[in-house]
């Protein structure tokens, strides 16, 4: 828990990414990171959040396992 509530999906795969960085996270057309993983997640998010307001709604061309799963945390 956090705050007295449960974990997002992003906090509790970046507490995985940190104990484990190393670990498998996507296998597809190629095999990422946990911590590769997150550092794209946060990357991602990081740009959006200097592009939109909160609360924007966006389109993401998440063509692919790595870049879906990027995006899917990012949000």
């Amino acid at each position: 828990m956090t705050g007295g509530r449960p974990p997002t999906v992003w906090e509790a795969f970046a507490a995985e990414a940190a104990r484990d960085p190393g670990a498998v996270a996507v296998r597809g057309t190629a095999v990422v990171a946990r911590g590769e993983l997150a550092d794209r997640a946060a990357a991602l998010a990081d740009a959006l959040g200097a592009r939109t307001r909160p609360g924007a709604v966006v389109a993401l061309d998440a063509t692919g396992a790595v870049a879906g799963a990027a995006a899917f945390l990012a949000a």
